[in-house]
């Protein structure tokens, strides 16, 4: 539902993001605001998912929109989390991505 809100959290109880969804248009696309915990007086930014058919497989694009300054390096972020969505989704096993607080769903 638009302005519902969202909130990401660490298995060890720490707030990561918080935002709110803007839009939504199943099953295509969600945008929610992004607002990371660790920069509390970062500006809010933007997320898009876009979810694409392609037949017997699908395309995620992840787009970050106004992303402040000192925040640049989320976008190597995304990368990890869609490569760990990937080998999720084709393996049933999530990668592990050192430092980041994730640890595999089977753990």
């Amino acid at each position: 539902e638009v302005g519902a809100p969202i909130l990401h959290v660490l298995e060890d109880g720490t707030e990561m993001i918080k935002g709110s969804i803007l839009a939504i248009d199943p099953p295509k696309r969600l945008e929610m605001t992004f607002e990371p915990d660790w920069m509390p007086d970062a500006p809010a930014s933007r997320v898009a998912y876009e979810i694409e058919d392609k037949g017997n497989a699908c395309k995620l694009t992840i787009l970050h929109y106004e992303i402040p300054p000192g925040l640049e390096g989320v976008r190597s972020g995304w990368s990890e989390i869609a490569a760990s969505l990937k080998s999720y989704l084709e393996t049933g096993e999530p990668l592990l991505i050192p430092n980041s607080g994730y640890r595999s769903a089977q753990s």
